[in-house]
């Protein structure tokens, strides 16, 4: 599967099969993430990778996250240390670093006949304290990896490129 095709088929998904994720096919698709490029090379993200049931069931009853997280065989919770990684603009990058790294798992994903869903809505505080996550660092996001239950590839509704991009100025 070449790239563009990865895009263009990659959705989110919310509903996974009862099916575990292979350690090998696991292990390749964070190597993706290992090999994202970031400010200066710092590599600044940390993924804390959860299969454990109990511990899913966690991150949705006391820290807010959404019911198809605990469904999901796997949660990726990505992380970043931002005082490792200010700019000259003094913007810290750890949250696109990290980002990157979570969107090459999205991609190299779909590759192996797997799904995820970006979640954004959590308490970050009590993510921290369930997985032991030292406090200066911030969780991003969080990512649910596995089999979809739906296989089938809508077409996405997308603005226009003309409504998306302007070339030299606004």
């Amino acid at each position: 599967m070449d790239v563009t095709q990865a895009i263009k088929s990659r959705k989110s998904v919310r509903s996974f099969l009862d099916k575990k994720v292979e350690k090998e096919t696991l292990t390749s698709i964070l190597e993706m993430a290992r090999i994202a490029p970031s400010f200066f090379n710092y590599q600044n993200w940390r993924f804390v990778v959860i299969q454990n049931i109990q511990t899913k069931r966690k991150l949705v009853n006391d820290a807010k996250s959404p019911s198809f997280v605990a469904e999901s065989p796997i949660v990726i919770v990505g992380c970043g240390k931002p005082f490792e990684s200010i700019t000259s603009s003094d913007n810290s990058s750890y949250i696109i670093d990290t980002t990157i790294a979570l969107n090459h798992v999205t991609l190299a994903a779909v590759q192996f006949g797997l799904g995820s869903c970006w979640i954004n809505i959590f308490d970050e505080k009590k993510v921290k304290e369930i997985l032991d996550i030292p406090e200066e660092i911030r969780v991003v996001a969080l990512l649910s990896l596995g089999y979809p239950k739906d296989v089938s590839v809508s077409e996405k509704k997308r603005k226009t490129m003309s409504q998306l991009i302007k070339f030299e100025k606004w």
